[in-house]
C-alpha cells in the first residue's frame, strides 16, 4: 500500500518549509514612540473608509464594530502628548474621521429601524450612507457643491 508514503511526503514538506523559513531574512528596524503613534493615528482615516465601504455594501454590524474600536483608540490617545509638531493635527483629524464614522451609524441605526435589511441595503448601495449626516438634507455652497464636514 500508499499509506506510508503520504506520510513520508508529508515529513519532507515540513522539513522544507523549515528550511525556507531560516532562509528568510529577519527584518529588525526601529520605530520610536512617537512615529508608531503617529502611524496608528493615521490607520483612523483608512478605518472611516473601511467602514463607509462596509455600509455600503449592506453591512450594517461592522461598522458599528469599527466605531467601537475608533472611540476605544480615541479614548486612549487623547490624553497622549507626543511633543510632535504632527500630533495635533493628527489628531484633528482623527477626531474628523471619528465623528463622520459616528454619523454613518447614527443614519444606518435610524435607518435600520425604517426599513427591512434587503431594502436597506439598496439604499446603502446607491450612496445613500455617504456623509451620513443627521437627515437635515446636504448643506450646499457656491457653485452647488456639496459642504464638507
Amino acid at each position: 500500500g500508499g499509506g506510508g508514503e503520504g506520510g513520508a511526503r508529508g515529513g519532507e514538506e515540513k522539513k522544507q518549509e523549515e528550511a525556507e523559513t531560516r532562509k528568510r531574512p529577519k527584518w529588525e528596524f526601529k520605530v520610536t514612540w512617537s512615529d508608531y503613534l503617529l502611524g496608528l493615528a493615521d490607520t483612523t482615516g483608512e478605518m472611516m473608509r473601511l467602514a463607509t465601504t462596509f455600509a455600503g455594501e449592506g453591512d450594517v454590524k461592522s461598522p458599528m464594530e469599527i466605531l467601537d474600536t475608533m472611540q476605544r483608540l480615541y479614548a486612549a490617545l487623547i490624553p497622549v502628548d507626543i511633543r510632535h509638531r504632527e500630533w495635533k493635527k493628527k489628531m484633528d483629524t482623527f477626531k474628523a474621521s471619528l465623528q463622520k464614522v459616528e454619523r454613518l451609524c447614527y443614519k444606518l441605526h435610524i435607518k435600520g429601524q425604517e426599513y427591512p435589511p434587503h431594502i436597506l441595503k439598496h439604499l446603502l448601495a446607491a450612496g445613500d450612507s455617504g456623509d451620513a449626516g443627521g437627515g437635515g438634507g446636504s448643506r450646499q455652497k457656491h457653485g452647488g457643491d456639496k459642504e464638507a464636514d
